[in-house]
């Protein structure tokens, strides 16, 4: 299926190749509204990362049905390694360090160790994935600031970004918190998916 506004038609004009890695981070569903669903039926593999595999048998069954070639870890991000708190509401897709960012009562309430992004891929993802992934996708229920703050982004290089930019609730922009530090490192902003839910970032020629 396809993802949930017009991500893939974006997806597949920055990233035309018919191979290559993704990191997908608070991936989901393996098919439905998946930023990287479309990447896998075109050849890619990827590492694909939701705290959710721990407690939901449900979803972690489908991704070892539809995408068996993917790696999946059951791993939280949002910060530099530590502990976190995980709010886990009735709706779990709605999971999130971010307390009260669902706007429902935790049915849970966990702790998780978080890494880096570049941790993450480090210990998780094939060598022949390489030392970044082509195209990172991120929908980390608010927390996206925290991850991009505290990645290591000069080891770690995507050539294509996309990411969740709106408060679940309100439809407030976040992105003017954490696009600076993607443009400093030497991403250029290219377009928003419709609805301004994600947005895109290519790295620079000769970064």
């Amino acid at each position: 299926m396809a993802s949930q506004y017009n991500e893939d038609e974006i997806i597949a004009r920055l990233l035309p190749e018919a191979t290559g890695h993704y990191m997908d981070v608070g991936c989901g569903s393996p098919e439905n509204l998946s930023n990287t669903h479309t990447l896998y039926r075109r050849g890619w593999r990827g590492l694909c990362v939701d705290p959710r595999f721990v407690f939901n048998n449900t979803l972690s069954g489908a991704w070892k049905q539809s995408r068996p070639e993917d790696v999946v870890r059951a791993w939280a991000a949002g910060s530099s390694k530590g502990l976190v708190t995980m709010h886990v509401p009735e709706d779990h897709e709605l999971t999130s360090i971010v307390d009260g960012w669902s706007g429902q009562k935790d049915v849970k309430v966990v702790e998780y160790v978080t890494m880096s992004l570049a941790d993450m891929w480090r210990e998780a993802a094939p060598r022949e994935f390489g030392h970044s992934p082509d195209f990172l996708s991120m929908d980390i229920e608010g927390a996206e600031g925290l991850a991009i703050i505290s990645n290591q982004w000069e080891n770690f290089r995507p050539k294509v970004l996309c990411i969740e930019s709106l408060e679940y609730r309100s439809g407030v922009a976040l992105f003017h918190e954490w696009e600076p530090i993607l443009l400093g490192h030497g991403y250029e902003f290219v377009e928003a998916g419709d609805g301004n839910l994600n947005r895109f970032y290519r790295l620079g020629v000769g970064n």
